[in-house]
Formats: structure tokens, sequence, C-alpha cells
């Protein structure tokens, strides 16, 4: 099972941690295989967290 998210198809899941999910995805403008890491924000998480996670 697959499915799109802005550019990439998603394929399989990869891991999981307590603050991110890490997605197995291919570019489909270049194919390219990536990693595609998406980190979960809770209503308690701290903006600098995200700055520097990006």
């Amino acid at each position: 099972m697959s499915f799109t998210v802005s550019g990439y198809t998603i394929y399989e899941r990869l891991g999981t941690g307590a603050r991110a999910t890490i997605w197995l995805a291919e570019n489909q403008r270049t194919g390219e295989m990536v990693a595609l890491k998406r980190v979960v924000r809770r209503a308690t998480d701290d903006d600098r967290y995200l700055v520097q996670a990006a």
C-alpha cells in the first residue's frame, strides 16, 4: 500500500520514535528513494524544538 504527500510517494513506515515517524518514500520528480521524517507536534511542545529539528 502506498500514498502520495507533496510530491512524494510514501511506501512504508521504517520506524517510530517519541517525536517522529520515518517513512520510505520516492521523489515523484526525480525517482530518488528517500527517508522522510514527520515530526509530531503536541500542544506542550516548545517552538524552539521545532526550529532545531528543521
